[in-house]
């Protein structure tokens, strides 16, 4: 591996990196690449080696009454995770950690797939294209599927887990629905 000397001391942000547009598979814009036939129609951003040692993690405290509702609603539902899922009750042992990647996973794939159906469901009302979103968030649901699909080679889950998943998913998928 390269040593900390080698690193360039100027440190870009993601967002530096991905508005600049550089690195991704395709000159084309968006906008042509969505019309070639077979186009997934959302280039695949590349990066270096240089502008992934130059990422730093940024975070900046909560303004404002969004910002710390926001903020305050993932530790809710951290903390409600952590619970559900036996982590912060019992030993960190192989079954917690199985019970808490499978409930993981789970719900991991209800946002791609909720945010997939209204991206589609828009395209269908206003009758445009969607340029490939609706296709990249159901690939992430389906991602995420192949991820329980691996830890249920592990674990196989009884039926209080499986009503919990359930009531889970019911309460995300509405969730994302009204709040999108």
């Amino acid at each position: 591996g390269r040593s900390l000397n080698n690193v360039s001391s100027t440190r870009i942000s993601f967002r530096e990196i991905a508005s600049t547009g550089e690195g991704h598979d395709s000159p084309k814009s968006r906008e042509e690449s969505s019309l070639q036939p077979g186009s997934k129609t959302m280039p695949t951003k590349r990066w270096t080696q240089e502008q992934i040692e130059n990422v730093h993690i940024t975070h900046r405290k909560p303004e404002g009454f969004i910002d710390h509702f926001a903020y305050w609603t993932i530790q809710t539902i951290r903390f409600n995770f952590d619970i559900i899922s036996g982590y912060a009750i019992f030993p960190k042992t192989e079954k917690t950690w199985l019970n808490r990647i499978v409930f993981l996973e789970t719900v991991a794939g209800v946002p791609g797939s909720i945010g997939g159906t209204l991206r589609h469901l828009a395209s269908l009302r206003r009758m445009k294209r969607d340029h490939g979103w609706i296709r990249t968030l159901l690939e992430e649901a389906e991602n995420e599927r192949m991820h329980l699909l691996t830890a249920l080679q592990l674990k196989q889950p009884g039926l209080g887990f499986k009503l919990a998943v359930l009531i889970s998913q019911g309460i995300f998928y509405n969730f994302f629905f009204v709040f999108n």
